[in-house]
């Protein structure tokens, strides 16, 4: 079974306009970053050269509903 280790940084003021990143890696590779703002997530791929894919918390919240599997309550 795959390793899974979150690293993250927080910065040290008021979510605003610094975002939160979490550092995703799977048996110790790097599989990208999680940026998270007050306005949307940004997941950067450590193999995407750079490319960003955006989704705003609607969008986040919808794609969950959608694509997430329920658990608790």
């Amino acid at each position: 079974m795959a390793k899974h280790d979150v690293k993250f940084e927080i910065p040290s003021a008021t979510l605003g306009n610094s975002d939160v990143v979490f550092e995703i890696r799977r048996n110790d590779k790097l599989l990208g970053k999680l940026e998270v703002s007050k306005g949307a997530i940004v997941w950067v791929r450590s193999h995407s050269k750079g490319a960003k894919f955006r989704l705003f918390w609607k969008d986040f919240d919808l794609l969950m509903e959608d694509r997430g599997e329920k658990v608790g309550v």
